[in-house]
């Protein structure tokens, strides 16, 4: 049944998608240039996650 609610999720994919993927990335970089390393090191990492996950969204929206 949760296959479903996936295949669902990916017919209804906004451009507006990307939004919290460029918001994580540029509180990264304001974190960094406040110095905080460490978190602006995962808060890139989450920006790089969504964003890998909407590039799988994406293409299986395409491809199917």
């Amino acid at each position: 049944m949760m296959w479903m609610t996936c295949v669902r999720a990916d017919r209804e994919l906004r451009p507006g998608g990307f939004a919290p993927v460029m918001a994580t990335g540029i509180v990264s970089q304001g974190v960094r240039a406040a110095g905080v390393r460490w978190a602006s090191d995962g808060l890139l990492a989450v920006a790089l996650a969504m964003y890998g996950l909407l590039l799988v969204a994406w293409g299986r929206r395409f491809i199917t």
